[in-house]
């Protein structure tokens, strides 16, 4: 197949198109100007866009990171030559959630579709290989150059090795197949083993449930013999304790209807005490008032009434005051000083006044004093007799407070009596009952009655267990059919492991070959420095320069000859495992990007050689391919 001339609106490319020839095609372009997309556009041209991808580790799936920029749809035209006929691929987008899915192939310049192809498979066909060996192979991209296994191209590869041609199946898929009929007879719970060793156990739980069910019935048998037993010596008991109760019961009643005529008549007693106390607490000065509160009034009526008196001068400094009035007059008359005169003159007005006060205070105690007599009910104002008034009061208001709390004291043990009275007269009711209302002689009864129906329930799960013979017939036919399917298991563990010694012989015999090959290319591209390759079965690679023992991994290379290891690599399964009838492009989206301009140069030459017999489509961010290659 040739790629001859391309048309995308696909990504960043905008209505772009492109023309290819046979052999090498050098295209130059900046970063950023759409290379990889080109690339990209290939594939999709080839194999379609998967819709189905989705986001995974931040990498967008194609149909998004694909979609044109000027938000017209995805779609895109290809011209190609194949088996010498000019046919021409296009791909459109009806629904947006699936681009490019609208395909048709036609022979150039004519309306005619081409027979065979169609759009899920047009780059099997077209190339002859699918869409996995084609991205492990002839899709050489710099970001993406190792190369993955994948099954097809493992399917390739050993088909090639066992029998020459391109359609014997990979060892994974028969791997696989049997490890698929393997899980079918063991896989957790839903093998075929797992499960008919789930039927045993229950035919085994079923025979041994047979045989339990057996016992318990002989067990619940004895059972309701002892409890026919029980029943009868309950009812026996009750009798006996029945008789015995009622001669107590008739004895304890007459005690306590004693008890309560005697706390009946001391509460009668106490209730009219309580009542004497209480109205005299409702009489006299301190009515409604507590104790304490009628001391302290009492107490200060009498401190004001002392106070009162205290302020009563005597009348001997009233009677100072007239003598040294009269003497200050006299002395003053006779010995003609006029100014002793006028100083008598005040004297016996201070001796007025004071006679004048005194007689006030007078009036004021006595005043004071009988509204005391009055309020207090007593024969003299004294402090001591209020305040004994007072105190009597006090003494009088516990007394009635502790008659009260006799009264309520008497109240409680009558209740309590009382109450004991009716719980006797109950029990003397129920011990003249029937024995069969009973309490315990029910209980018995009813364990009876529970472990007859018990019985019954177990007698109906043994009918429905089924027969026992039948169910050991079973269980020898599950027997006989899990020893089968254990034979058949043990049978396939051992075709899986004599396919996987048959695989590894092969990838010895074929890994010679295509490192012998990619070895040959590694010493192309770097000018006979590197004359060896090994490879593992992932297909990750060694290189060995001359001279050197060992190999060497790509993680002690450089960027640069990794990129060559891998290439080289890439390019001898192209020639092994890829049919040079179907000639399919090789496409290297900046392979080179990490060669130095002498291998770079190993790597053009090589290349063209290749180009004799496929083409290949070279993406390059460098002008020195295109000036390497005219230059000399």
């Amino acid at each position: 197949m040739i790629i001859k001339k391309m048309k995308a609106s696909f990504g960043c490319l905008e209505k772009a198109e492109m023309e290819l020839h046979e052999g090498l095609n050098v295209i130059t372009a900046a970063n950023e100007s759409g290379k990889s997309t080109w690339c990209a556009f290939i594939r999709a041209m080839l194999y379609g866009v998967d819709s189905s991808q989705r986001e995974k580790g931040g990498v967008k799936p194609d149909k998004v990171k694909y979609a044109p920029w000027s938000g017209a749809a995805m779609e895109g035209e290809m011209e190609i030559e194949h088996e010498g006929k000019e046919i021409t691929l296009s791909r459109t987008t009806k629904l947006s959630s699936a681009p490019m899915r609208e395909f048709s192939a036609v022979y150039s310049g004519t309306a005619q579709s081409v027979a065979g192809l169609k759009g899920g498979d047009a780059g099997e066909v077209l190339t002859g290989m699918p869409k996995g060996v084609f991205e492990s192979s002839v899709f050489v991209r710099q970001s993406g150059i190792a190369v993955s296994n994948s099954v097809e191209l493992e399917k390739r590869i050993n088909a090639i090795i066992s029998s020459g041609d391109e359609t014997g199946e990979s060892f994974t898929d028969a791997d696989s197949v049997l490890r698929a009929w393997l899980r079918k007879r063991r896989h957790n719970r839903s093998g075929a083993i797992p499960v008919i060793e789930n039927e045993i156990r229950d035919v085994n739980a079923s025979i041994n449930a047979a045989a339990g069910a057996v016992e318990q019935r002989c067990r619940l048998e004895e059972r309701l013999e002892e409890s026919k037993a029980a029943e009868a010596e309950a009812e026996e008991t009750a009798r006996r304790r029945n008789a015995e109760k009622r001669e107590g019961l008739v004895g304890t009643l007459e005690t306590l209807r004693n008890d309560i005529s005697a706390l009946e008549k001391e509460a009668a007693e106490s209730e009219a005490e309580a009542k004497r106390l209480g109205a005299l607490t409702e009489e006299g000065p301190f009515k409604g008032r507590s104790p304490e509160e009628a001391v302290r009034i009492a107490t200060s009526d009498s401190e004001r009434l002392e106070n009162f008196k205290a302020m009563v001068p005597g009348a001997v400094s009233s009677f100072i005051f007239l003598a040294v009035g009269i003497a200050a007059f006299l002395i003053g008359h006779f010995l003609q000083i006029n100014f002793i005169k006028v100083i008598s003159f005040p004297i016996f007005m201070a001796f007025v006044i004071s006679l004048a006060i005194i007689r006030a205070n007078k009036n004021r105690v006595k005043n004071y004093s009988a509204n005391l007599i009055k309020y207090y009910e007593v024969e003299a104002a004294e402090p001591e007799k209020i305040i004994a008034k007072a105190e009597a009061y006090a003494a009088d208001c516990r007394a009635a407070e502790e008659a009260k709390a006799r009264c309520e004291e008497i109240g409680t043990k009558l209740e309590t009596k009382r109450s004991a009275l009716r719980s006797a007269e109950e029990e003397l009711l129920s011990a003249g009952m029937d024995v069969s209302e009973s309490p315990v002689i029910a209980r018995a009864k009813a364990e009876t009655a529970f472990v007859q129906q018990q019985l019954a329930r177990k007698e109906g799960e043994i009918a429905a267990m089924g027969d026992p013979m039948v169910m050991g017939t079973r269980l020898e036919s599950l027997e006989s059919r899990r020893d089968e399917l254990l034979e058949q298991y043990e049978a396939l563990e051992m075709a899986i492991s004599t396919l996987r010694e048959a695989n590894d012989e092969m990838q010895q015999r074929f890994a010679p070959e295509l490192g012998r090959r990619a070895g040959e290319i590694m010493a192309r591209l770097t000018g006979g420095k590197y004359a060896a390759l090994s490879f593992s079965r992932e297909l990750d690679a060694s290189a060995k320069r001359e001279g050197d023992t060992v190999a060497h991994e790509k993680a002690f290379l450089s960027e640069g000859t990794a990129d060559q290891l891998y290439l080289a690599l890439r390019l001898a399964i192209c020639e092994l495992a890829l049919p040079e009838s179907s000639s399919c492009p090789i496409i290297l989206d900046d392979a080179l990007v990490n060669f130095d301009d002498e291998r770079m140069a190993y790597a053009l030459e090589f290349l063209e050689e290749m180009a004799e017999k496929r083409q290949i489509i070279l993406f390059s961010c460098h002008d020195r391919e295109e000036k390497f290659l005219k230059n000399r």
